[in-house]
């Protein structure tokens, strides 16, 4: 049943899909596990491939072929060096771990042997961490690694961390626990109460809203959600070969799936009101999906797809719904994204409760500055002051009142 429900959306959802094409990104013909932004201080993209990685400029282009060999790569972190990253490869052999790579020697250096590394992230508290077959290890300079006792033995899938101190990691063992949980940047971990196995996770920084792959073939294969920062989980939608998620600055939702089948599933954009993937394939030349990513530092609005023909690129600022935001309350916030100026319209409710401030922060939670203090709201639209002194990227606008705090997503173009 899973399948064929599946099939009639590809048959007959396209003429939902957007008519933004996806365009290659750095070099054809390889497969791309994973990819990195900003490697090092010179701005290198790092694409982790199955027998090496590729080292381009920010713009994709003038790559470089580098090899272990032939181990395939499955992610890349910058080290914040002027000339090196970290990584990690290994396909189930004695040479599996932790490396770094300098972009300057073009030599590869082993910092730590671990067997099946899956993943290197950077936590905010000032320390790496990377996930294997039997453990995490956590690092403070990326050269010296010790194991986190909680998770001996654990097969640590993926992590995914929320500045300032929210952490989650995926992983298998013998018991019914999948995710463990962090609200002190990984100090402490509690579990979740049912969480399944889950092989890709993104959480919304300000909501907690979480999503959630189960993949393979099963009768819960499929997207899986929270709204309580991954404590409590629930099914979405059941799908087989279902493989990643992800999300752009504005907060879409894109769906991955790797099919046996060369033309089956591909890339969907999940649509939340209707709670069914729409298929958005266009330009795409393989459609075995293997990971999504963003670039943080990039103007546009783009989301970044790894697959069995290289890496990918949309510009997504046109993807499925209208994009003015319109949070909980029934206020809206338009246009979004905004380039010199935008409008809050109140409902009628927000409107009656008098004082507001509006602030604007920035996706770490940091508050970058407060637009209007103390503001006699009436039912008519807000114009906020001149944006153009944010630079390009993503925001929060926060409401703050005496019975009232409210949180819109927006762009600054």
């Amino acid at each position: 049943m899973k399948r064929f429900i599946f099939t009639l959306i590809i048959l007959f959802g396209a003429r939902y899909a957007t008519g933004n094409d996806w365009i290659h990104y750095g070099p054809s013909g390889i497969t791309a596990n994973n990819v990195c932004f900003n490697a090092d201080q010179q701005g290198h993209t790092v694409i982790c491939s199955s027998d090496g990685l590729y080292v381009t400029d920010v713009a994709g282009a003038n790559s470089s072929y580098y090899s272990y060999g032939g181990l395939p790569v499955w992610d890349a972190l910058g080290n914040f060096s002027a000339d090196s990253f970290f990584l990690v490869q290994g396909n189930g052999s004695f040479s599996d771990g932790i490396y770094s790579f300098n972009t300057v020697t073009q030599q590869f250096t082993v910092l730590e042997w671990c067997y099946k590394p899956h993943f290197i992230v950077w936590n905010p508290l000032g320390f790496y961490v990377a996930g294997h077959q039997t453990g995490l290890l956590k690092s403070l300079d990326g050269h010296t690694w010790t194991a986190i006792p909680f998770f001996e033995g654990k097969d640590c899938k993926t992590m995914t961390v929320v500045p300032p101190l929210f952490c989650a990691v995926s992983f298998s063992d013998s018991s019914s626990n999948h995710l463990a949980l962090s609200t002190d940047g990984g100090i402490t971990w509690n579990l979740s109460v049912n969480a399944p196995p889950l092989s890709d996770i993104i959480f919304d920084e300000i909501s907690g809203h979480g999503y959630g792959i189960f993949p393979g073939i099963s009768n819960s294969s499929g997207l899986w959600e929270s709204s309580d920062w991954g404590m409590n989980w629930n099914n979405l939608f059941f799908s087989d070969y279902i493989n990643a998620v992800g999300t752009d600055v504005m907060h879409h939702i894109f769906l991955g799936w790797d099919h046996p089948i060369s033309n089956i599933a591909g890339v969907a954009f999940w649509n939340p009101a209707s709670l069914t993937p729409v298929p958005c394939n266009n330009g795409l030349t393989n459609w075995h999906i293997f990971k999504f990513k963003i670039n943080p530092i990039l103007s546009s609005i783009k989301i970044f797809c790894c697959t069995g023909d290289g890496v990918f690129f949309m510009d997504s600022s046109t993807v499925g719904l209208n994009q003015d935001e319109r949070n909980e309350s029934g206020s809206l916030l338009f246009p979004n994204p905004a380039r010199e100026m935008c409008y809050l319209l109140l409902n009628e409710k927000t409107g009656l409760l008098g004082k507001l401030s509006i602030s604007i922060i920035n996706p770490q939670g940091k508050l970058i500055r407060k637009l209007i203090e103390n503001l006699i709201v009436a039912n008519n639209p807000i114009v906020l002051p001149d944006l153009s002194f944010l630079s390009p990227g993503f925001y929060f606008i926060k409401l703050e009142g005496d019975e009232y705090t409210g949180t819109f997503k927006f762009v600054k173009e």
